[in-house]
């Protein structure tokens, strides 16, 4: 684990307290978000079908008390909101994206989101040139992708409990195109609650600060006092912007 002081950062395994639900159930939960299911009380009832008739069949199913089984209402909203926020952007290409995300500032008009579309420098082809490399594509990128959100909620939650302990989780490749995607999540006075999502090109020093300096123009007065992240890579990164930058 590594500490810094003033602020103070931790880099630590934190999927626990994000995840206490069985990925079984966590992969149900995300199908049912894509069959149309949108409210907690709703999701409740299909997982206690699908545990007591899919998962533990013929069984005697563990008990209430099971947390991993029967999930608390924040477990399911932090999970309900992760996958309404990958399948946005799975089943959207770059070029339709941002029609829909009109949409959904019409239908959510409190919600705050930014996007910012990758671009490429035009170049012809040069002779003899065969390479597809990696490093051969990124050195014409001339723009980043970058998407954020947070839900008027959220930026409350934010603003509440924010300046305390702040996660940052990742999950990778789990998109169309394997683009990393981060969320922010606080201790509240229930338990650990997403309050924000955003999306890089690269998982990189650079982007995250960018994206983490968005969200601080949306909440001028967060800056917490402690940040945790189970992402080793940016660990750095989050000492700069918070300690530094910042």
């Amino acid at each position: 684990m590594k500490t810094r002081k003033s602020p103070r950062y931790q880099y630590s395994s934190i999927g626990g307290m994000l995840q206490p639900i069985d990925k079984s159930l966590v992969q149900k939960l995300h199908a049912l978000v894509g069959e149309g299911v949108k409210t907690v009380e709703e999701m409740k009832r299909h997982l206690r079908h699908y545990v007591r008739n899919d998962l533990f069949a013929g069984q005697n199913p563990p008990p209430v008390t099971n947390r991993c089984y029967h999930p608390k209402d924040v477990d399911i909203r932090n999970h309900m909101y992760k996958a309404t926020v990958k399948q946005m952007l799975s089943n959207a290409d770059q070029e339709n994206l941002e029609e829909k995300i009109k949409g959904l500032k019409q239908e959510n008009p409190e919600d705050l989101f930014f996007f910012r579309p990758y671009s490429l420098f035009p170049m012809e082809a040069v002779p003899g040139n065969t390479s597809d490399t990696d490093s051969t594509v990124e050195a014409h990128i001339t723009q980043n992708l970058l998407f954020l959100h947070q839900t008027a909620w959220q930026r409350h939650l934010m603003s509440r409990y924010g300046n305390e302990i702040m996660l940052l989780d990742a999950t990778y490749k789990t998109m169309r195109y394997g683009l990393p995607l981060f969320f922010l999540a606080v201790k509240t006075n229930v338990n650990y609650t997403v309050v924000g999502a955003f999306i890089t090109q690269k998982e990189t020093t650079a982007a995250i600060e960018e994206a983490l300096k968005i969200f601080r123009t949306w909440i001028p007065k967060w800056k917490p006092q402690y940040f945790m992240t189970d992402i080793e890579s940016t660990f750095e990164g989050l000492y700069s912007v918070y300690a530094i930058n910042f």
